[in-house]
Order: C-alpha cells, then structure tokens, then sequence
C-alpha cells in the first residue's frame, strides 16, 4: 500500500514554516538584547598603580599624574583648570605643565603656597598665586585675574597609599576582555522549552536555568565561544543575571536545521 503521506511535505511549506520562525526571531519580535563575553584576551597594565618589572606584579605605588585645577578661576589669558603633569625642576622645585602647554603651576616652598603663570611668563610676573583652598593675589601680575582655582592631587581611578592596589588587586595588570551584542529569544519557562526531557542536572524544575533560540548562522560562533552571557540587556538596571553555556547548542529546523537552541545556567 503506498504512502498516503508521501510528498505532503513539500518546499513551500518548508518555506511557510522557516518564514514563521523567522518572523519570531526578527530583532523587533521575540528576540532581545544579549551581552557575550569572551573571557580575558590580553592584560594591559594597570592605570591605577606603577608595575613592578622585576616582580611582575603591582608595585604597590598608586600612579601619580600630576594636579588637577579646578574652580572658576578667569584671566586675560583665560582659565587655568585642567589636568597638569611633571615636567622637572623650577628654581629648584617642581614644576608642572597643562596638557595643552598653555600654563605652569608650581609649589614654592618658601611660602608654601601654588603658583600658576602663563607658559610665556618669565615666572617674576603674571602669575597667580593660589592660597589654600584657592584665594589669588595678582600683586604682581600685570593683568587682572578673577575667581579661585583649586589645585588638587590626580593619577589613577582610585587613590592608595601602601598596600594591595584596589584596582587590580595586586596583579598590576587587568584584563582586557571582549564583548559583543548578539539577540537571541530566551524561553524563561522550562515546559517550553524543546528538546528537554526534565535531566538537567537531575532536576524536574531547573531553577536557574534558561533555553535559548536563534539562527544558527548568526549566533553559532558566539555562543561557542561565549564564556558568559548576560541575556536581556534592556533589563539589565533592574535584573543583572550572568549565565554560562550548559552544553553544546542543539541544531533544529523543517530539513536544513537553520535554527539552534541552547541551555544556559545561571552563575551570578
């Protein structure tokens, strides 16, 4: 007896059905943002303290930069904040320049006050004289300067003295580690999940776990190489969940297996 079924599958209708799934796998459909992280790559060294070649490892030195001035400091030559870096002695004290080139700023010890001057200056007059928390006196400044510049201390993120660095916890170096938006469409309820017979890891209610649907030819090499996953970027201020691949994708589809679906275990 021949086959009453035989050739009712046809490629229209695998057509229709790809069409159908493709349409819920649209970036404005089911699918939503998804960060992959592809684990440490390189290490740079670290912006917050001084490495230490012999070692290997941190110094122990935070990263001193130079001074920082702010305030509403104004003048001729107009405002001195910004960011000043050492550039060697001054009649015998240390001196530090804007990034721009454009002014000095330099402790004077025998008045133990700061001093900011136009880069030109001869540094006997134009200058500005910064008192505690950032009083001028222009008696010897030939134009007039208004406002307090402030100067305060600058290097790294976050400033120590002694002990572990807190930014890379001793290592003097941090990772550099990689990125990348993918969209998948996340099936949160386990019953719908496809292609599950109830075992992962021995349970009948997979707390913690997630299935994942996507094209296969946008989103295999991702996932494979994926170290971590935090699924759902849109709610990441309200719910911060980071997964980790639970096995290998599994291929799906109507005769091409254009589709794959994953299982992703929750670890933080």
């Amino acid at each position: 007896m021949p086959n009453p079924f035989s050739g009712i599958i046809t490629s229209d209708m695998k057509t229709i059905f790809n069409n159908a799934i493709d349409a819920l796998l649209e970036d404005s459909a089911c699918m939503v943002p998804c960060t992959v992280y592809y684990g440490d790559t390189n290490n740079t060294d670290c912006p917050n303290c001084l490495f230490n070649v012999v070692t290997g490892r941190s110094s122990g030195l935070w990263t001193f930069i130079g001074y920082r001035v702010t305030g509403n400091g104004d003048g001729d030559d107009g405002s001195p904040n910004g960011i000043y870096e050492d550039a060697g002695e001054l009649n015998g004290q240390r001196y530090y320049v804007r990034q721009d080139g454009a002014f000095v700023l330099w402790w004077r010890s025998g008045a133990a006050e700061w001093y900011i001057a136009v880069a030109s200056d001869d540094f006997d007059s134009g200058f500005w004289w910064v008192a505690g928390v950032g009083n001028i006196e222009s008696t010897y400044a030939p134009v007039t300067y208004t406002g307090n510049p402030i100067v305060t201390i600058t290097g790294g993120p976050i400033e120590f003295h002694g002990g572990t660095c807190p930014y890379c916890h001793g290592r003097g170096v941090i990772p550099n580690i990689q990125t990348e938006t993918i969209y998948l469409m996340p099936i949160w309820d386990y019953r719908d999940w496809v292609n599950w017979s109830g075992t992962v890891e021995g349970s009948r209610y997979p707390e913690g776990f997630v299935q994942t649907m996507s094209k296969m030819a946008d989103t295999i090499t991702q996932i494979k190489k994926a170290k971590e996953i935090i699924i759902d970027t849109d709610i990441e201020a309200y719910v911060h969940h980071r997964f980790t691949r639970y096995g290998e994708p599994n291929p799906c589809g109507f005769g091409d297996d254009r589709y794959i679906f994953t299982i992703w275990k929750r670890i933080g």
